[in-house]
């Protein structure tokens, strides 16, 4: 799954700076930073799920 959240990632990412909505970038990384806190370590299914959603809703 976090290959797939990778490519889904980047592909936010050009197409968000494609469309000059360079704000909802920051979106991605606060997501990203929350996911790598040491109390979801032991959660990796959640935390992937729970980034997919959020790319889903951007």
């Amino acid at each position: 799954m976090g290959k797939y959240i990778g490519i889904i990632e980047r592909a936010l990412i050009l197409t968000l700076v494609t469309f000059g909505s360079t704000s909802s970038i920051a979106v991605i990384f606060t997501a990203k930073s929350i996911a790598r806190f040491k109390k979801f370590a032991d959660k990796k299914h959640f935390v992937e799920w729970g980034l997919f959603a959020v790319y889903l809703l951007l």
